[in-house]
């Protein structure tokens, strides 16, 4: 697809991604801001089921250590909130049930 090799207006920079996500952010105006983070840095959670995911180190990596962070889990936790964890820079382990100094 265009879009994903950076080959349309505004979205240029997927062309050096190695993972692409979704977020439920609904105002990309915000998103972008620089004063302000935007929502998809802050408040709202990624989407495990939108992903583009290239065959490059950095995008075998990080499905690997998701692949980890899967298998270490809690029984309630799951892929979303793994995924999450993830992507955001937290440590392995249940986001409920550890402080951020035990992950």
């Amino acid at each position: 697809l265009p879009m994903f090799h950076g080959k349309v207006a505004g979205f240029e920079d997927f062309a050096a991604a190695d993972l692409l996500v979704a977020s439920d952010c609904m105002d990309p105006i915000l998103d972008v801001s620089v004063r302000d983070p935007g929502c998809y840095h802050d408040s709202v959670d990624k989407n495990t089921g939108v992903l583009a995911v290239r065959a490059t180190p950095n995008g075998i990596a990080a499905m690997a250590e998701w692949k980890v962070r899967l298998q270490v889990g809690e029984k309630n936790e799951q892929d979303q909130t793994t995924f999450n964890d993830l992507i955001d820079g937290n440590g392995r382990g249940h986001r409920w049930g550890m402080s951020n100094a035990q992950r």
